[in-house]
């Protein structure tokens, strides 16, 4: 993994940027004690000292808490843009910048534990969640070391670590496992696992079922001692034999005190032997057909993370602004202290005119900051006894700026011995103090960091290793890691590698970085590290002054990577002595994994079936049915359950049942899933024959209930021409009647108004009382309207007669055979019957 060391000049900080991973690291820097010793000038240049903890993984950085309660963070390495995304300017002008960004969850328990180590002034440690500005979830671990200051303050110096690849593989060993148990308590087989003793180590429920015991029984008991009946039987022989030559077994045999055939299948595997058996009761005793779908399957996923994410690797150089600082001169009355003279740079550093300093002789001590002042009248006292004096201390100028002076001061003689005057200098030293402060607060970080900080000389004899690398390789002291070389950190098997590959690399390019390994010096065990060498230069002349290195234990995310591997494994083993098809999706349901039964069923390879590429095997006609079932169970976030067709590239075409469920991680995220398929073709056809039966009968019954209703129009139409027929007889007779007196009726009253015509022709003037009857019975209308009444009554008695006629013909019930008949008297009669319903429309 490639990792840059960044350097800057920020603003008059000294900035470290360590990339930061989750592993830990180890490295060589000299930056604490060595300061106070004369065997390195390496270590009294800020410059040099600022680039070799900049190299330093991960953050480093001092939290003060003031009296007030507020917090503050004077110094933090440039490393928090890699692990925070955030320049280091902006945190210490705002803390919140930086604790703002804690998980909401962890926010509480954040500020707590900072309150619990101000209080008790124990080491602060925490671990815990970020969400960046870009929205990037990561866990962070950090350290510190609180001290209270007098007035109050509390100063934590410390690290920060990114510690979130770390997590990742906790959580893929994790998913494996769970993928695991999914698979095993989900399996439609009984499952049983055995160690090296025969101890039973795991059972499903599927198991429990079977054997007619519970988990809480069997497990960690002898199977023999649980199974005395299984001794000497064929399970024994089986069990016995898988387990001697390694080779997996396959039998059927009946167990009698259960009375159930199984079938087994028996894969060794190192110590440990996997046993899948089924009940086939109903296959030995039904002679039905069981389809087997067994084999192994390959690798249900790839693996969860191939490696750490190299960090990007940059370098740059941190240019150190020097700034040329001029001394105040100034002569003063040995007697008085009056000031005489004052060269005119002093109004630069005072910031105020010098003849201030004429008008006022005491104003040299009211400059002096109130908390120095003793000290420097102090100092006075010294220039009486000796001559000479020298202090340093603070002035604070008109503007409220404070500057540290350095001032000497002796008295001038005359030839005779006598003091004629005092002459002083006073050096602007406020760069120099402000430079202390800052290298100081910059050994304290290093010094606290957990990485391995060392240098080397170019001879590679080790002159500095921090605590934190002298605990990783077991030494005891400083002075211990001085009397060894860096060869020494090396275990043999590894030194040719340093020397040929190593070694070369940093006199070329002045760098090397990757895994590689260190040696404990109490045990010899080798310490998996991430190794981070560089050549420390001269930063005016580029000439190389030593080696130095910061370095990281990653023993932690290597034990991790082991046991993500053994679970792999172990998984891998389980999968394949599966009878049934077995797929493994991401969340977006991606294939990842399909098994052979899969694959012979899918008439797809591996390569074929990765992405969305097993949707091939589905049949055209049931794609989207599919699609829209896998979308709305991973919705609602139920189990997948879905009965399809599965179509081979011959066109040949099996019925599946496909089942899944959801992997999900510890905070609930989904991140994949784990399925299977079983062969339903045999049933499926069973359930077409069924089909096309009851089509058959439906279609029958159907026909039957047509004849019915055509029985039932018929009956219904013989009863209607009954009825016909029996009102058409009793209408005709009084009909016939009516119809055959109306003539006779027109006869008489035609002869009844001729009567009455002649009677009013010879008696023109009746008497009073005819007349008033003629008048009120309106006689001369009855006179007209008789004959039409008459007419009127002949055309209905015409009409009922032709009707009758009409429903006799219809009826026909007086025919018994068939005969000869006129087609147009029947349309006739119907339209006839039909008249009234044809004008309505």
């Amino acid at each position: 993994m490639e990792r840059a060391l960044h350097t800057s000049y920020q603003e008059g900080h000294n900035v470290i940027d360590p990339h930061s991973s989750q592993e830990f690291a180890c490295s060589v820097s000299y930056l604490h004690q060595p300061i106070q010793q004369k065997s390195s000038p390496l270590l009294n240049d800020p410059a040099q000292l600022q680039k070799l903890a900049d190299n330093v993984l991960g953050v480093l950085y001092q939290f003060r808490r003031n009296p007030d309660g507020s917090f503050e963070i004077p110094y933090i390495s440039a490393g928090c843009r890699q692990v925070y995304e955030i320049e280091p300017e902006e945190v210490q002008a705002d803390v919140s910048a930086i604790m703002s960004l804690t998980h909401p969850e962890d926010r509480d328990r954040h500020l707590q534990s900072i309150e619990q180590s101000a209080q008790t002034l124990e080491p602060w440690s925490w671990e815990g969640r970020c969400i960046l500005r870009s929205g990037k979830l990561k866990w962070i671990k950090a350290m510190s070391q609180p001290e209270q200051k007098a007035d109050g303050t509390i100063i934590w110096d410390g690290w920060i670590l990114d510690i979130t690849a770390q997590k990742e593989y906790e959580e893929a060993l994790k998913a494996s496992n769970r993928r695991i148990n999914t698979f095993l308590e989900g399996t439609s087989e009984a499952f049983l696992a055995l160690d090296a003793n025969w101890c039973i180590t795991h059972l499903n429920p599927q198991g429990e079922h079977l054997l007619g015991k519970g988990r809480s029984v069997v497990l960690h008991q002898n199977l023999w001692e649980m199974f005395p009946d299984s001794v000497d039987s064929i399970f024994y022989e089986k069990y016995h034999h898988a387990r001697e030559t390694g080779t997996a077994v396959r039998f059927e045999a009946f167990y009698d005190p259960l009375q159930l055939w199984f079938e087994v299948r028996a894969y060794p595997s190192g110590e440990e032997l996997f046993i899948f058996f089924t009940n086939i009761n109903a296959r030995k005793h039904l002679e039905e057909s069981l389809q087997e779908v067994s084999h192994l399957n390959e690798t249900l996923e790839a693996r969860v993370e191939q490696r750490t994410q190299e960090l990007r690797t940059s370098e740059q150089r941190f240019y150190s602004i020097l700034s040329s600082l001029q001394d105040v001169v100034w002569s003063a009355d040995p007697e008085t202290i009056e000031i005489t003279y004052m060269n005119p740079v002093s109004e630069q550093v005072y910031g105020r005119p010098i003849q201030d300093f004429f008008e006022n002789k005491n104003l040299w001590l009211e400059i002096v900051h109130p908390e120095d002042r003793d000290k420097a009248s102090a100092s006075f006292q010294k220039l009486t006894e000796t001559g000479y004096k020298e202090a340093e201390y603070r002035i604070v100028r008109p503007d409220g700026g404070i500057r540290w002076l350095r001032d000497r001061a002796q008295y001038i003689y005359d030839d005779q011995g006598k003091i004629i005057r005092l002459d002083g200098l006073a050096t602007d030293i406020t760069e120099r103090k402000l430079a202390e402060a800052e290298q100081q607060k910059l050994v304290s970080v290093v010094e606290n960091s957990s990485d391995f900080v060392g240098m080397a000389d170019l001879s590679g004899n080790a002159i500095y290793v921090n605590s934190a690398g002298q605990q990783m390789v077991g030494l005891s002291n400083l002075e211990e890691a001085k009397q060894t070389t860096m060869f020494d950190f090396f275990p043999p098997e590894n030194l040719t590698a340093f020397q040929q590959e190593i070694l070369p690399s940093l006199q070329t390019q002045g760098r090397w970085e990757g895994e590689f390994y260190f040696k404990h010096f109490d045990t010899g065990e080798p310490i998996p590290v991430e190794f981070n060498m560089f050549v420390v230069k001269h930063p005016k002349t580029g000439d190389p002054l030593c080696y130095a290195t910061v370095t990281r234990d990653i023993s932690e995310r290597k034990q991790a990577e082991a046991k993500l591997k053994e679970s792999e494994k172990r998984y891998q083993l389980l999968a394949e002595a599966s009878p049934i098809g077995v797929y493994y999706t991401d969340a977006q349901g991606d294939c990842l994994y399909t098994n052979k039964p899969w694959r012979q069923l899918g008439g797809l390879t591996q390569a074929e079936a990765f992405g969305k590429g097993w949707s091939r095997a589905l049949h055209p006609d049931d794609r989207e049915k599919m699609f829209q079932e896998w979308y709305r169970s991973a919705q609602e976030r139920k189990p997948f359950r879905a009965e399809c067709r599965f179509q081979r590239p011959d066109g040949s075409v099996s019925w599946v049942i496909s089942q899944a469920l959801a992997v999900e991680s510890e905070t609930g995220e989904i991140t994949g899933y784990v399925g299977t398929i079983t062969d339903i073709s045999d049933r499926k056809q069973i359930e077409l024959q069924l089909q096309q039966q009851t089509q058959d009968l439906e279609n029958t019954l159907r026909e039957l209930q047509t004849t019915q209703s055509q029985l039932i129009q018929s009956e219904k139409m013989s009863s209607l021409g009954q009825l016909v027929a029996g009102v058409a007889h009793e209408v005709n007779n009084p009909v016939n009647f009516i119809y055959g007196n109306l003539v006779h009726v027109q006869e008489y009253t035609d002869n009844l108004l001729e009567i009455i015509d002649t009677y009013q022709q010879y008696y023109p003037d009746p008497v009073p009382e005819v007349e008033d009857t003629l008048e009120d019975l309106d006689f001369e209308f009855l006179q007209a309207d008789l004959p039409k009444l008459l007419n009127s009554m002949n055309m209905g008695s015409k009409r009922i007669r032709e009707i009758v006629a009409s429903l006799r013909n219809f009826s026909r019930l007086d025919e018994a055979e068939y005969k000869e008949v006129n087609i147009h008297d029947g349309l006739e009669n119907t339209l006839m019957i039909l008249n009234n319903r044809l004008k309505a429309r």
